[in-house]
């Protein structure tokens, strides 16, 4: 059987003893009913996942200790994903965040453009931000992933070009359920800013930001292969991930509209600062969809969905292990 994944929010020590906050107590007590001595796994983002046992499990305290360590098989990416996605209308971006992390994006950049229903203050974005940020860890916990995305704090459509760049400011990766809620309001009050520029984020682990920063950013890395989607037509995106010369691109930095899609003048913006302006066919599909689409279309071409007993790579989607045993 396997045992209850948690998400830690700073740097995991074998022999560590840590203790739980009411949140994990009560999730591990009370809707799992685990008692002392019952089995967990941790994870920190750092590419292991840690066994643990229940060392006390109490009504005001609890804490487990950490007995072992294993190293999480493609911990590594081998393709890195930045999905910049501009807000949508209600409780769209939620669905996005939860997909955009079960598909494997490293960071996700919520912005506004021209054509954005929502806009909102300082303390309404930043709820929005640890909200999202609570739903990737949920999520990678559920998918068995290693890490969880970095979410960025909300932009305006030209400081997400710049973070296209790698300029401007770094990914501010989650601490989910961490930092003090009213001083990240009282920081976003500290700054006023008009609709669409940043906010500040939750509060970080110094480890837990640089294996974010190390995840959806490497220096030595060349510039991700940039593109815009638009629904006025653009070059096949299949074309983009096969280049004919040299090895395949390993970071990509993607680029998708809201409900009513780009005004010619973002994409304008967006050719000008070295973006390909690309499409998804003839048909229209929903901002919830084409996200989700341009994800796996990315990652099947990189193999990131191969046979489990097959190196990443190695190609798309193999034959079922039963049938390769059987050939």
């Amino acid at each position: 059987m396997t045992s209850p994944r948690l998400y830690w929010p700073r740097n995991l020590q074998e022999d560590g003893i840590y203790a739980l906050d009411a949140g994990r107590r009560h999730y591990l007590s009370n809707v799992l009913r685990l008692r002392p001595g019952d089995a967990v796994t941790l994870f920190d983002g750092s590419g292991w996942d840690f066994h643990a046992v229940i060392e006390r499990m109490g009504d005001r305290e609890a804490a487990v200790r950490i007995t072992g360590r294993k190293e999480i098989a493609g911990a590594a990416p081998s393709v890195r994903i930045t999905l910049a996605q501009a807000l949508p209308k209600g409780a769209k971006m939620d669905g996005i965040v939860e997909k955009a992390t079960e598909i494997g994006a490293v960071r996700i950049v919520p912005f506004h453009s021209a054509r954005s229903v929502p806009r909102l203050d300082a303390a309404k974005a930043a709820a929005r931000l640890e909200r999202w940020e609570k739903i990737a860890v949920e999520a990678a916990r559920r998918c068995r992933r290693p890490d969880v995305p970095a979410i960025e704090r909300i932009a305006s459509f030209g400081r997400m070009l710049a973070l296209a760049e790698g300029a401007g400011v770094k990914p501010a990766p989650a601490r989910p359920g961490g930092g003090n809620r009213r001083r990240n309001h009282e920081e976003a009050s500290a700054r006023p800013t008009a609709a669409g520029e940043f906010f500040p984020a939750p509060l970080m682990e110094k480890g837990q930001r640089q294996q974010c920063r190390d995840l959806a950013a490497s220096p030595s890395s060349p510039p991700p292969v940039r593109i815009i989607f638009w629904e006025e037509g653009g070059r096949d995106i299949k074309s983009l991930l096969r280049p004919a010369a040299g090895p395949p691109p390993e970071d990509y930095f993607v680029v998708v509209g809201p409900e009513g899609g780009f005004a010619p003048e973002e994409v304008a913006a967006a050719r000008a600062s070295g973006f390909t302006v690309a499409g998804l066919g003839h048909r229209i599909l929903r901002v919830e969809t084409a996200s989700l689409v341009i994800l796996t279309i990315i990652q099947y071409e990189r193999g990131i969905f191969a046979a489990p007993d097959q190196p990443e790579g190695a190609g798309a989607v193999g034959t079922p292990r039963k049938e390769r045993d059987r050939d």
